[in-house]
């Protein structure tokens, strides 16, 4: 991980600002070396692919000389949902860049889970790598404007390439050396009186406490976390970190390929975090920041039932709620406890303390379709995963009252909980996705929606309605009770993997549909224009005639000598067939099942046009003939003569319109 950037153009737009640069070597592709430029915003599909050339890469000075010798960059071609793509790469060893087929090289990211990174791969032998070399990551909103680009972190970042961290790949806990973790020091104890009473200053308790408490950003989901009083390791330090973030591990969860997350703290400001170190069996995370935030303290006695205890966090998005209650239960095995303070959507990983702000635990979950029974993860559990201790006796240190009569253990598993909350945000995902795909076509208005709606392919946004509907129902009727955990935990787990697949399978329909809006847009238009002549050709006709038949009668025979007359005549000899070729047509088209199969009716359909084109053309040329037909003659009986320059008639004759004066 490289320094943070400290400097940014004051016109460079946040969503082309880079914070840092990342470097991993992967398990599953040991042969390769991957760098990611992380931004302080999500990456969009089309953010380098905008029609202005914009990009973004990673540059390299792979023998330390302080120029760029190659450079990794993104094309013109969208990024689409967590899927590779090809990358440009250039040899800027002459000075000016050269496409290179050198090395291949492939770029991606993950629009999925909204992430704020973009990845680069390249073979480890594609070029002759010194020990040391520097990287730097770059962006331009356009190019050779002198302006809206950024370079980060200022100057090259200088790394072994060989001694790169592996890159985590879904492991339950992260693959930071322990003697680089933050580690508990001798300061910061807390002895308790009267634990079971209130704070005597609410007020002023929770005013400090909450300098402390922040809420985590990762992608389109945010949780809680606290500051907590460790030493951080002379690596961290030397990287500019100052403080330590705790959290639980499911809020940043989808943020560990990455590493990269956002911190809002309680006045509002955003700095950035990185993922440091995670423990996904007891739900626990560390994160670092290079901003000072004040810490609490952790260490003192094992909580026990009918302590006072407050939670601070953000619950559904509201920073700085504070709640309060009683310790419900606890086990001092375990380390899990439960509590009667509200905990909702959004506390996770926020403080749970004592009436002196110590804290003992970390919001967690709460139990569905009950009311005062929020879980929380004692501090304990941070222990050599996320901070270095002793022993957990170093965190809780025994009872300073007489210890009550244990609680029974509930019922319903805390892991069972958590997998419980992620069907529930599973479904509210799909089912937010289905919309998005339905509100895509709506948002190209009615006639086009209802004709894309009209087919197969239409109607591929609801067509995994079914399977969600049957996934809520069997989750519905499950049980949240009983002996075998692991078996209900498992059940649950593959409703969220069912419907993560549906939720991919959606985002692909509707990726889908959308690089085919204007292939639909277009043959909507030229049925409709079909339609039309179908209705209207010898109405249209009729009325032309009895125009045609007021004129002087060499501009009739002028006027039917001309090829537009004669393509009339013969496409209305064709309106039988047309009509009954039409409503084929018609039928076909609402078997139109994937892009695929609209690409070749589109195709058959100009194969129609072209055998019907008299008949389709129709309107066309009865508007090109009309433009010869004056707005008034003169008639008299029987006789017809063009109205003279003058506008008047001669003597005997009547001014007469040919156009209808209703």
């Amino acid at each position: 991980m490289s320094p943070a950037d400290t400097f940014n153009r004051p016109d460079i737009p946040a969503e082309y600002d880079i914070t840092r640069i990342d470097f991993a070597v992967s398990d599953t592709n040991p042969d390769e070396y991957w760098f990611f430029v992380m931004f302080t915003k999500p990456v969009s599909s089309r953010l380098f692919a905008d029609g202005n050339s914009s990009w973004a890469g990673v540059l390299l000075d792979i023998n330390n000389d302080g120029k760029i010798d190659y450079s990794l960059e993104t094309d013109s071609n969208p990024y689409v949902g967590n899927n590779y793509k090809s990358a440009r790469f250039e040899d800027r060893t002459s000075g000016e860049p050269i496409l290179s087929s050198k090395c291949v090289v492939r770029t991606w990211t993950n629009l999925d889970t909204n992430v704020d990174w973009l990845g680069f791969s390249l073979k480890k032998d594609c070029l002759q790598f010194s020990t040391t070399i520097g990287v730097q990551g770059y962006s331009d909103h356009i190019p050779n404007d002198n302006a809206e680009y950024d370079y980060a972190p200022d100057s090259y970042w200088l790394m072994n390439p060989s001694g790169g961290a592996v890159a985590a790949t879904g492991n339950s806990s992260s693959s930071t050396i322990v003697g680089q973790l933050p580690v508990v020091n001798s300061s910061g104890e807390s002895l308790v009186t009267s634990p079971s009473n209130q704070p005597s200053d609410l007020v002023a308790l929770a005013a400090e406490t909450t300098k402390s408490v922040v809420t985590v950003l990762c992608g389109s989901g945010l949780g809680s976390g606290w500051a907590v009083n460790a030493d951080l390791s002379t690596s961290n330090t030397s990287n500019g970190y100052k403080s330590y973030v705790i959290t639980n591990h499911h809020v940043i969860a989808n943020c560990t390929s990455s590493r990269n997350i956002t911190l809002v703290l309680s006045n509002q400001t955003r700095v950035s975090g990185y993922v440091y170190a995670w423990d996904e069996t007891n739900d626990v995370a560390g994160i670092l920041t290079s901003t000072v935030i004040p810490p609490l303290n952790w260490r003192g006695p094992t909580p026990q039932q009918g302590w006072w205890v407050g939670v601070l966090g953000s619950p559904l998005g509201f920073p700085g709620i504070l709640t309060s209650g009683i310790v419900s239960s606890v086990n001092s095995t375990s380390f899990l406890g439960t509590t009667n303070a509200a905990i909702n959507p959004g506390n996770s990983g926020g403080p749970v303390f004592d009436r002196t702000g110590r804290v003992v635990g970390l919001a967690t979950a709460k139990y569905v379709n009950a009311e005062g029974f929020g879980i929380f993860h004692g501090t304990p559990l941070l222990c050599q995963k996320i901070i270095v201790c002793t022993s957990t006796s170093q965190i809780w240190q025994g009872a300073v009252v007489a210890t009550p009569t244990p609680t029974p253990t509930p019922t319903v598993n805390v892991l069972v909980t958590a997998s419980s909350n992620r069907v529930y945000e599973a479904i509210d995902k799909v089912e937010a996705a289905v919309s998005d795909c339905n509100d895509l076509l709506l948002s190209k208005g009615d006639e086009l929606a209802t004709f894309i709606n009209s087919t197969i392919y239409g109607g591929a946004c609801d067509s995994l309605n079914q399977k969600i509907e049957t996934v809520k129902s069997n989750f519905t009727s499950t049980g949240m009770t009983g002996s075998d955990t692991a078996g209900l935990v498992s059940k649950l787990d593959n409703f969220t993997t069912n419907l993560a697949t549906y939720y991919k399978s959606v985002i692909e329909v509707t990726n889908d549909l959308e690089s085919s809006l204007k292939i639909f847009s277009d043959l909507s238009v030229r049925m409709t224009a079909a339609q039309d002549a179908s209705s209207n050709a010898r109405d249209s006709f009729a009325s032309f005639s009895t125009k045609l038949k007021l004129l002087p009668v060499t501009l009739q025979t002028t006027i039917r000598k001309k090829s537009q007359y004669s393509q009339i005549v013969n496409g209305l000899n064709l309106e039988r067939k047309f009509d009954a070729a039409l409503e084929i047509q018609n039928t076909t088209s609402n078997l139109i099942s994937d892009k695929q199969s609209l690409v070749a009716f589109s195709t058959s359909f100009k194969v129609f046009e072209t055998r019907y084109k008299d008949f389709i053309s129709i309107p066309t040329n009865l508007e090109e003939l009309d433009l010869l037909i004056p707005d008034y003659v003169c008639i008299k009986g029987k006789s017809s003569v063009l109205l003279p320059k003058s506008g008047k008639c001669a003597k005997g004759y009547v001014k007469t319109p040919t156009f209808d004066e209703t």
